[in-house]
């Protein structure tokens, strides 16, 4: 028998299914290959793509790794320094204050409207509380101080970090907002003016702030502020001089929404954050939750969160990139002119709802939401700043201006713009006095709708007769084993 023959009575010996395995075999083994220099291919060219924009960054923003950030921060002068005071002032409140059926009291009035006999005792209630009485001095003597710092203790795993002093501070402001009603109601214009000011001071704290909460607070102080300035103008009046300091003071608010300082401090914590996924100092449970697991118990949910986990690890190392392409575009986004935000918004926006990873939508901020947030900050300072001017204008003349150009240059220092569209700044003369506004996020000529500060952001000013009206009465007080129906307790929505 010859050679070829051999060979072919051998293979037709072997059987056919062991041929399909050994087929198999190779195959699979060949796909093994080919995966893994694709995987190896693409984690590779990852950490190039990494490497290369961190390398970018360090050479166009140096200062824009978070303990760079914090260096290159200006030293505060210590007579202007309002740090130490905040913090020791903001952590000295009762957990528990203000009651909240107190304060509801105080809610859902009008501008215009003065404090009653029983809102005012509900009012004095809030601030009789020790130590208020106490802080309530104190606090007023922020007006000294008109810089500030909250210090933040960076956690190495960056979304760990806690930021109590933060949140404290947003009772400090509540509380000058109850001195100035009081005052208000007793007519204590000066020391109304003097609380104003402390509260502006106090947002200013924030000024610095590179994360995103601590904007949001500051904003949120001085939109406090911004309307208790409705309200004084609404129940009384200032004088010139007064009227011309606020406008002083208004200036810093009107400068800048603060948020590349926010957006760059975001980027830095999105890209530690991924860091520490993919350097595996997040607990396996921490890293289920970046993936979506659940927060079961037993075995079996300890194995799933584990091999969540190395899903969670894998999805940082490819997202990596992405996100920081991603917050490189917020940060440059904030620096546009408001106008032009818009749309580099939209494109971001788009862009995330067709390539955005889980990482990413987990650690990128709403985009829109939070520039809108700065943007109807800077545009309710411009129209409050134009206001006074108009109040300053009537207080001289006896009559409104017939536009904003004839307070222009006694009372205003050019023709206001509008921030969102750099028009004019509108301004209407209404039954009841008038209104100056912008035409907000929305971009729209709402007609001066600036009850909710949503469609049109501004402030209305009264003709006098109008102002320091009574309020509407309160609701009767529910007796003893009665529940109040839904809608019985008055409420403020939230500029």
């Amino acid at each position: 028998m010859t050679q070829a023959q051999i060979s072919e009575e051998g293979e037709r010996q072997v059987p056919a299914w062991r041929r399909v395995l050994v087929a198999l075999g190779w195959f699979s083994l060949a796909l093994l290959v080919l995966l893994g220099s694709i995987y190896g291919y693409a984690r590779l060219h990852s950490a190039s793509r990494v490497d290369r924009l961190l390398k970018e960054l360090d050479e166009t923003d140096p200062t824009w790794r978070w303990e760079k950030m914090q260096a290159a921060l200006p030293a505060l002068p210590p007579a202007e320094d309002s740090t130490e005071l905040v913090l020791r002032l903001s952590r000295a409140f009762p957990s528990s204050w203000p009651e909240a059926k107190l304060d509801e009291k105080l809610q859902n009035l009008q501008p215009n409207h003065k404090l009653d006999a029983p809102r005012l005792k509900a009012l004095q209630q809030i601030l009789a509380v020790p130590p208020i009485d106490r802080l309530r001095e104190e606090a007023r003597t922020l007006v000294r101080f008109p810089r500030g710092r909250i210090p933040v203790q960076m956690a190495e795993i960056p979304i760990a970090t806690l930021l109590p002093d933060h949140q404290n501070v947003r009772k400090l402001a509540a509380l000058l907002r109850y001195d100035i009603s009081e005052r208000l109601a007793s007519g204590q214009m000066e020391q109304v003016v003097t609380s104003l000011h402390a509260m502006l001071n106090l947002s200013n704290v924030f000024d610095d702030d590179a994360l995103l909460i601590g904007q949001l607070i500051r904003m949120a102080v001085v939109f406090i502020a911004l309307g208790d300035m409705q309200r004084t103008l609404g129940q009384g009046e200032l004088s010139d001089a007064q009227l011309a300091h606020l406008q002083a003071l208004l200036r810093h608010q009107m400068a800048s929404t603060r948020m590349e300082m926010a957006m760059r401090g975001e980027r830095w914590m999105a890209h530690r954050t991924v860091e520490t996924i993919i350097q595996g100092k997040m607990s396996q449970r921490d890293l289920a939750g970046v993936a979506g697991g659940g927060g079961g118990k037993g075995i079996g949910q300890e194995i799933w969160n584990w091999l969540l986990g190395l899903g969670a690890r894998e999805m940082a190392r490819r997202e990596h990139p992405h996100i920081l392409e991603t917050m490189n575009r917020v940060v440059a986004a904030t620096q546009l002119p408001f106008k032009e935000q818009f749309a580099a918004e939209a494109a971001i926006e788009a862009d995330l709802r067709t390539q955005g990873g889980t990482i990413l939508r987990l650690l990128l901020p709403a985009i829109t939401k939070v520039n809108e947030a700065g943007r109807r900050t800077v545009c309710a300072a411009t129209a409050m700043h134009a206001l006074l001017g108009v109040e300053r204008y009537r207080l001289r003349h006896g009559s409104w201006p017939r536009k904003l150009s004839d307070c222009v240059p006694d009372f205003l220092d050019r023709e206001p713009l509008d921030p969102i569209d750099e028009a004019p700044l509108r301004y209407k003369i209404l039954p009841e006095g008038v209104v100056v506004y912008s035409i907000g996020n929305n971009r729209k000529d709402d007609g001066g709708a600036v009850e909710t500060m949503r469609d049109d952001i501004g402030y209305r000013l009264w003709n006098k007769p109008l102002r320091g009206l009574a309020p509407p009465p309160l609701p009767p007080e529910p007796q003893e084993g009665e529940e109040g129906l839904p809608g019985d307790r008055p409420g403020e929505p939230a500029p």
